[in-house]
């Protein structure tokens, strides 16, 4: 049985013209493990939503990263 996921597991990023997100995504994969991606949504305003595992990983997450940077 699958959990749905909380907002507090969630952080939500802007687009950015000619970035395509999955590049997002594969650049917090990298950060989190992919494993720990649970599911992406797009959202209004060229936004966009990923949700991870758990909020113990979001948090680690925004403690430790400031920036994410495109390969």
């Amino acid at each position: 049985m699958e959990k749905t996921p909380s907002r507090e597991q969630a952080i939500v990023f802007n687009s950015i013209d000619g970035i395509p997100q999955i590049e997002y995504i594969l650049a917090i994969g990298k950060i989190v493990l992919p494993n720990n991606i649970t599911f992406v949504s797009r959202i209004s305003n060229n936004r966009f939503c990923i949700f991870l595992s758990s909020k113990q990983i979001l948090d680690n997450l925004i403690q430790t990263t400031k920036f994410i940077k495109s390969i």
